[in-house]
């Protein structure tokens, strides 16, 4: 995955995430689920993690 990709999915999930917390303070009644949380965890941190899994591109001709 190219990092630009891995960058705008984590801004996006991060934004769904940010939007899950602040949507009580619009909608009184709006309780979002506790599986929620732990699935962005799991997606940001599988994302995230995946920039160390890579190895780096030290362009052409490098062993």
């Amino acid at each position: 995955m190219s990092d630009g990709l891995r960058s705008v999915l984590i801004v996006v999930v991060t934004c769904v995430w940010a939007a899950n917390f602040i949507a009580p303070i619009f909608k009184k009644d709006y309780a979002p689920s506790p599986e929620l949380n732990v699935a962005f965890m799991a997606i940001i941190g599988v994302l995230t993690a995946s920039y160390r899994a890579d190895p780096p591109d030290d362009g052409p001709g490098t062993p």
